[in-house]
């Protein structure tokens, strides 16, 4: 199993429309495209970061739904028609796997 966590930095006052973004819009087209959805996340103090966590069969099962994804055409759309290109302002991924001895 490949983990992937996914970190967005958000423009000062909207976390409110990341929020509804990603449950609203994003989460869905997660599901659509089969992303195994392991959590999201807000920070307990403070209004700049997005964390969540993904999963997926390997590195060829991930490059599949992101290609996927991300050639999504309506998610495009909702993307453009909501205004969220002054809203995430830095992404940082990272692969991962657990280590042997996690639970």
């Amino acid at each position: 199993m490949l983990y992937e966590l996914r970190i967005y930095g958000i423009a000062e006052g909207k976390m409110d429309k990341i929020v509804k973004f990603m449950r609203d819009t994003n989460l869905r087209f997660l599901k659509k495209h089969g992303f195994g959805i392991e959590g999201m996340w807000l920070p307990d103090d403070d209004n700049s970061k997005w964390y969540y966590l993904l999963s997926f069969k390997d590195k060829a099962d991930r490059e599949k739904k992101w290609a996927g994804f991300l050639a999504e055409p309506e998610w495009a759309a909702e993307q453009k028609a909501l205004g969220m290109e002054d809203t995430v302002m830095s992404v940082e991924s990272f692969l991962m796997k657990k280590a042997p001895f996690s639970p």
